[in-house]
């Protein structure tokens, strides 16, 4: 329905005024098979020296709680103060287009699609020096924080790669890119 509007098909979605957070859709029994804080510690101590941007945006995941589209989707214009803050507005979506073939867009807006999902984080040293090794190698002229060489937001599978890849390197179990906000909801 985003589509269609973004397109003036229809002049508002509808299904955005209905909280589907209250819909209970996750079996009381599954298990979440989070990243432990040793996981965490382990796969921090991995990523140290790296200076790609993927593991950048991976450690930089861990020191919030985030969605992998909203991390992909942080604009420096996000940081408030002296990156004291972040404030997660928005996110990248997989959408079709009008033949149908699904492309990543950013939509103005996170998954609770309300001004309730918008968020303001704050940054621990670590997201703070990962932002000044970014700036330092990446430089901070392009939109995004995490950005990929052409410019545009990093793509979900190759930073799943490189989250798998980091995982094997510290001796942890993979899991994938969602596991880590998880972790820091159970943190």
């Amino acid at each position: 329905m985003d589509f269609s509007v973004s397109r003036d098909i229809i002049p508002v979605n509808c299904a955005r005024q209905y909280n589907t957070r209250a819909i209970k859709t996750i079996a009381e029994t599954n298990h979440y098979n989070v990243f432990s804080a040793s996981d965490r510690k382990k796969i921090l101590d991995y990523l140290r020296d790296s200076t790609n941007i993927y593991d950048l945006a991976l450690v930089f995941a861990f020191q919030l709680c985030c969605r992998a589209g909203e991390l992909r989707a942080f604009h420096w214009e996000d940081l408030d103060g002296d990156d004291d803050f972040i404030i997660i507005r928005r996110e990248i979506v997989l959408r079709p287009d009008e033949q149908g073939k699904n492309h990543f867009i950013e939509v103005l807006h996170t998954k609770t699609g309300n001004d309730f999902g918008v968020r303001k984080q704050p940054l621990n040293s670590t997201a703070k020096e990962t932002l000044n090794t970014i700036r330092r190698i990446y430089g901070g002229d392009s939109t995004y924080i995490f950005t990929s060489r052409n410019g545009k937001f990093l793509y979900e599978t190759p930073l799943g790669r490189h989250l798998r890849a980091a995982c094997e390197g510290a001796c942890v179990e993979p899991r994938s890119i969602h596991k880590i906000r998880f972790w820091m909801a159970s943190a």
